[in-house]
């Protein structure tokens, strides 16, 4: 199946040795490239996160910062911060966070990146995402039937609190 990539995104999918094969496409690209969707509906940004290329990510995000961050997957409206707490590359959620992801943002499941880190049970990320003021209290579209489950032997709360009292947060 051809993912109908632009070469931007194959040289954003690589793990090691794209950075000038970038930096030169950059050069001879349109500006809006950046933001440019493959069949998935991903943008190069994403690619570099799947690949774990932090070199390339801070590169794409020197120009169209902002539209990158908020840029959505058309099949589930993942951001970069989803993408990037999915695959636990700390490095990448804090050079998302610092180029202005919202650490709060839904997908169409309803699921914040701190969702994502507390199914994943990445502790040194939930710990940051609660450092940096990531909600705990909001629901996800499936938290309701978790609640109506576990209500039997605890009280309801939001899947994020209940995650909370397991770990010390700093």
């Amino acid at each position: 199946m051809s993912l109908k990539q632009l070469p931007l995104h194959m040289v954003a999918s690589r793990t090691s040795g794209a950075l000038s094969l970038l930096q030169q496409l950059l050069k001879v690209s349109p500006k809006d490239a950046k933001l440019a969707k493959d069949s998935e509906g991903s943008i190069p940004l994403f690619c570099s996160i799947e690949s774990g290329n932090l070199a390339v990510a801070k590169e794409l995000l020197l120009t169209h910062k902002q539209d990158q961050i908020l840029s959505m997957k058309d099949s589930n409206k993942d951001t970069a911060l989803h993408i990037a707490c999915r695959k636990a590359e700390g490095d990448m959620i804090k050079l998302l966070v610092d180029s202005g992801a919202q650490v709060d943002i839904q997908n169409d499941d309803g699921h914040t990146p701190l969702h994502i880190t507390a199914w994943l049970g990445d502790v040194t990320t939930l710990k940051y995402l609660y450092h940096v003021k990531a909600n705990p209290d909001i629901c996800d579209k499936v938290s309701a039937l978790y609640l109506l489950r576990s209500s039997l032997t605890c009280p309801p709360q939001p899947l994020h609190t209940r995650y909370r009292r397991y770990f010390v947060f700093s």
